[in-house]
């Protein structure tokens, strides 16, 4: 006789069950929110774990045709990649587009039937020298960067994209400090020429402030080391052989940035920097490459 007592493992087994059915009536309101809220192909934007981690909330969940998850319990939960489709159209000196861009926005390159647009975006504009340069993306279908340039005003530069020649000129530019004050006039052009360019290594040194070094009757002189924070930057000027500068940039450590001069193209990398206090103590190793079209040695 229990007296109307139970004993603890009837309890414990009692607490058990009712667990069970707890966690069934979760699974259960959660399918049937689901069906409520969510039709055939609509989003879904909430998912929860069940299980020993109830009401943990996932990331995303992938989706049957049916427009139900697969699973409510995963481990890992990923969405899908997208799969860039760009293409550039067949290759003329036709004027691919053309446009004015305020800062943020893009202009679409036109695609042959069954492929995706690149699109060049405008980031940012920097003055330097009473120069403009406009601070460009490329980006495929899916919204990932390609590549990332500076492009000085009333200049062009040359892109590889799917082995092909794009030529992006920056006809006009004006960057005043207010965001609204930033954009630049592009033309944009796929021409008809080898898009296959070997960057070689011309010649790389350890440069003191004030030393150059010369490439191609061209003098690339280290006139300073800027510190913002643990960020270190090379100043670095382009002279000609009347001793005129015709370029100047700021690169980071570690960076590298692609200048044309007369045509030419050159890829400045500064691979280390000494922000000393005193002129003798900055420094910088700078690599400067130069553009073949065979493969470098070759």
């Amino acid at each position: 006789m229990n007296n109307g007592l139970r004993s603890k493992a009837d309890r414990a087994d009692s607490a058990g069950a009712s667990g069970n059915v707890r966690r069934r009536l979760v699974l259960g309101a959660a399918l049937l929110a689901g069906s409520l809220m969510g039709g055939c192909g609509d989003t879904i934007n909430n998912y929860y774990y069940t299980g020993p981690d109830g009401g943990a909330k996932a990331d995303s969940m992938s989706r049957t045709d049916s427009g139900k998850p697969d699973s409510l319990v995963a481990d890992v939960l990923k969405a899908d990649a997208c799969v860039g489709k760009a293409r550039l159209p067949e290759c003329s000196d036709k004027v691919l587009v053309a446009g004015v861009l305020n800062q943020g926005e893009s202009l679409t390159i036109p695609a042959p039937a069954g492929g995706g647009s690149y699109r060049l975006l405008l980031d940012d504009g920097q003055v330097l020298d009473n120069k403009n340069y406009a601070v460009v993306s490329l980006l495929d279908d899916c919204g990932n960067i390609l590549t990332k340039s500076k492009i000085e005003e009333g200049s062009a530069k040359l892109f590889t994209l799917g082995g092909q020649a794009l030529d992006v000129q920056v006809t006009e530019a004006a960057f005043g400090m207010t965001f609204g004050a930033k954009w630049a006039n592009f033309t944009v052009k796929s021409p008809c020429e080898d898009a296959t360019l070997y960057w070689c290594p011309a010649v790389m040194g350890v440069l003191n402030q004030g030393e150059s070094i010369l490439v191609d009757n061209l003098k690339f002189r280290l006139d300073d080391i800027e510190s913002t924070g643990a960020l270190n930057s090379a100043i670095i000027s382009v002279i000609d052989a009347n001793n005129n500068i015709i370029k100047k940039d700021k690169i980071a450590e570690g960076s590298s940035v692609e200048m044309v001069v007369g045509g030419k193209h050159y890829l400045l990398t500064v691979n280390k920097v000494a922000a000393g206090y005193t002129f003798g103590a900055k420094w910088a190793e700078i690599e400067i490459s130069g553009q073949a079209q065979k493969p470098c040695g070759s």
